[in-house]
């Protein structure tokens, strides 16, 4: 939304900094949002060449999870639930440090406190010589969303299953609440109303659709409650309107804005880093160089130095494509990702619905949402994007009556 019809009113959003930006650094920033969607259509065509063109028929679809249902087919290994619970062991005792919240109760606690433990938090477990706490981090992001999923889609052929999911997502709202990030309980909402509204087999959006209507009565919490209940903590004395509008500017302009300011620091100000953006693009392309553009972008904007590292300014994938390749970047990773998402797309219509195959496919959907908000490798490899999807495998009995249609 923020990079399709909010781009309208996107025009004068970095005015707050005291920013005007250049008419050739908009220029940019709309000639690459073209490109990208233009892209997107030609990634189609070249997908469906390559992957086919397979469309979902509502009422097969629903009755092969009857067939599936009747035949009570888990779908995943025997040591699934013991594999689960040591990966949501091994990540809360690596990433488990009550000391925001310790802080949090403190009687002049204000929000340099809150932003100082943060930032303490994600040094300690992301430190270079912290290669443990690096893996729990990533499994936070990758793993648990899609445990959780797993688990869900299987609590009713167990109560095992049923313990574990909750056994997973307390776990994942504990180390949500302990980082002080926002967004990620919401999703992990999100994403267990999209397993049900697969599960279902009613996937018609329509308010008449119990799931649907689940959906956007959870959408209209998080947005309403939950999400400025968790500004007001992390700004003492922030009142609920004023809360209310920081969380409309986060979902509605924050990345818009901060995606403009992507085309205003490359190549202007720091050349384009040629693969320097990730470890995996610096590696491939030799840069010799890893910058994290958002960091970079915000070091500078606020204290005139790119090194500046207490924070970053997430923005869609394609700032980062243009930090590091100009057009020739934002062309092929545009083209990429619609490739990768029409064969996830395909894979998923040609699989026998089984409980796992559905757990994928709706963390793979939830996961399509990190696209405006981090840069491609990070939402492929961290984020799962890519990743949770390899990471299934593991946990599929391949005997179980898996294979395609």
């Amino acid at each position: 939304m923020n990079h399709g019809i909010g781009v309208p009113f996107a025009f004068g959003l970095n005015d707050a900094l005291d920013l005007e930006l250049p008419d050739d650094v908009i220029i940019r920033w709309l000639s690459c949002l073209v490109i990208m969607y233009v892209c997107f259509l030609l990634g189609i065509v070249i997908a469906k060449y390559f992957f086919g063109n397979r469309q979902m028929n509502p009422v097969e679809y629903k009755q092969e999870l009857v067939e599936v249902s009747r035949e009570q087919i888990t779908s995943v290994k025997k040591t699934f639930v013991l594999m689960a619970a040591i990966i949501g062991i091994f990540v809360f005792i690596q990433l488990w440090n009550p000391n925001l919240l310790i802080v949090s109760l403190a009687k002049d606690f204000g929000a340099e406190d809150y932003k100082a433990a943060r930032l303490a938090y994600g040094q300690g477990v992301n430190s270079e010589v912290n290669v443990i706490g690096r893996i729990a981090v990533t499994l936070k992001f990758m793993a648990l969303p899609l445990l959780i999923n797993i688990a869900y889609a299987l609590k009713d052929l167990g109560r095992k299953f049923s313990n574990l999911f909750w056994f997973l997502f307390i776990i994942y709202v504990l180390l949500q609440l302990v980082t002080g990030q926002k967004a990620a309980i919401s999703l992990a909402i999100i994403s267990l109303l999209i397993c049900q509204l697969f599960k279902s087999g009613n996937c018609a959006i329509s308010i008449k659709n119990k799931v649907v209507f689940y959906t956007i009565s959870a959408l209209v919490f998080l947005v309403f409650t939950l999400l400025p209940v968790q500004y007001m903590f992390q700004y003492p004395g922030l009142e609920y309107g004023d809360a209310l509008s920081s969380v409309v500017n986060r979902l509605t302009s924050e990345t818009s804005r901060t995606l403009q300011l992507h085309f205003y620091i490359y190549p202007d100000i720091i050349q384009h880093l040629n693969g320097g953006s990730s470890f995996l693009f610096s590696g491939l392309f030799g840069s010799g160089v890893n910058i994290d553009p958002g960091r970079a972008v915000r070091g500078y904007v606020l204290f005139g130095d790119t090194t500046e590292a207490s924070g970053t300014w997430n923005a869609a994938f394609i700032g980062a494509a243009w930090a590091d390749f100009g057009y020739i970047g934002v062309i092929v990773e545009s083209m990429l990702v619609t490739m990768l998402l029409w064969y996830y797309h395909q894979w998923f219509l040609k699989q026998r619905k089984v409980p796992i195959v559905v757990a994928a496919y709706s963390t793979l959907v939830m996961s399509t949402t990190y696209l405006s908000e981090a840069n491609l490798t990070t939402a492929l490899f961290t984020f799962g994007l890519g990743s949770s999807f390899l990471f299934s495998f593991l946990f599929r009995d391949l005997k179980a009556k898996l294979k395609p249609k």
